[in-house]
C-alpha cells in the first residue's frame, strides 16, 4: 500500500447455494518500521575439533589444541564459591562425561593465596564428592598452569603435609629374620610422592616402588649385615615437602 493514502478493501464469499458474506473496510498505506535485531545470547562457546579453540576469563584460561576432542564441542563453563580452604573459586570446566582426545592446557589464578605459599599451591580436581586430587601445576605469568585429560570441576590448594613414611613388617629395635623382604609404606595426601631414596649402614640400596599399594621393597642384599642395621628413607612429595626416616633394626640370615 502507498504510504499515505486510503485504501477500501472488500471480501465476498458465496458457498454452493449462492448465499453470500460480505466485509468491507479501510486501510491506510504507512511507512515501513523495520524492527532492529537482536543478538542471540548463545550460553555456550563452540569449539571444534578440527582447529585449536581457546576460553579466556577472569581468572580462568583454557587452551585446546588441533585435533583435541572428538566432535564439536558446545562448551559450558560456570565459576562458583569454593570453600574456604580453596585458593580460588571452582571453575566447571564443561562436563565431566565429555571425552578429550589430546591434553589441554588450563591456567588458573588462585586471588586469595598467601606470597608464602606459593611454592606449594597446586592444581587439583575435585570431584562429585568434594574430594580433591593432584593435577599439576607450574607457575607461568603469575597463573598456575597445568594440561587437562579430563573436563571437570578445578581449583587451587596448597600442600603443606610432609610425606609419611611407615615400616610395615620390621620394627626399630627388633629382630628381623631370613630373606624376607622389607617393606615401608610410604605416602602423601595430595600432591603425590615425586622422589625417594633409601640407604643402609651408610651405602646407597635399591628399594622397589610399588606405586600401586604405595610400597618401598628391599630385597635383602650384600648391603646388609648380621647383626644391627640402620635404614634411612628420605621421601619427597610433588611440591617439595621432604620426609626422613632412621629404623634401627637387627638382622639374622
Amino acid at each position: 500500500f502507498e504510504p499515505g493514502k486510503v485504501f477500501s478493501i472488500k471480501f465476498l464469499v458465496k458457498d454452493y447455494y449462492e448465499n453470500e458474506s460480505v466485509l468491507r473496510f479501510w486501510v491506510k498505506g504507512l511507512l515501513p518500521v523495520y524492527a532492529p535485531v537482536s543478538k542471540i545470547n548463545v550460553p555456550y562457546t563452540q569449539f571444534k575439533c578440527n582447529e585449536p579453540s581457546r576460553f579466556d576469563t577472569t581468572g580462568f584460561t583454557l587452551e585446546a589444541p588441533n585435533g583435541a576432542f572428538y566432535d564439536t564441542v558446545n562448551f559450558h563453563y560456570r565459576r562458583i564459591p569454593s570453600p574456604i580452604a580453596y585458593y580460588t573459586d571452582y571453575h566447571q570446566v564443561h562436563y565431566p562425561t565429555t571425552p578429550i582426545h589430546k591434553p589441554c592446557k588450563i591456567s588458573l589464578l588462585p586471588e586469595r593465596l598467601p606470597a608464602r605459599l606459593k611454592s606449594k599451591a597446586l592444581i587439583v580436581r575435585v570431584n562429585q564428592q568434594g574430594k580433591p586430587s593432584a593435577a599439576g601445576g607450574k607457575w607461568e605469568q603469575g597463573r598456575l598452569t597445568t594440561t587437562i585429560q579430563r573436563f571437570g570441576t578445578y581449583s587451587v590448594l596448597a600442600d603443606t603435609i610432609s610425606p609419611l613414611i611407615r615400616p610395615l613388617n620390621f620394627i626399630d629395635n627388633k629382630l628381623h629374620w631370613g630373606k624376607q623382604p622389607l617393606k615401608v609404606k610410604i605416602s602423601d595426601d595430595l600432591s603425590g610422592i615425586a622422589s625417594y631414596e633409601a640407604t643402609l649402614n651408610g651405602s646407597w640400596i635399591l628399594m622397589e616402588y610399588d606405586a600401586k599399594n604405595n610400597l618401598l621393597i628391599y630385597n635383602p642384599d650384600e648391603w646388609i649385615q648380621e647383626g644391627n642395621n640402620e635404614l634411612i628413607i628420605k621421601v619427597t612429595d610433588g611440591v617439595g615437602n621432604t620426609s626422613s626416616r632412621m629404623i634401627s633394626f637387627k638382622y639374622k640370615p
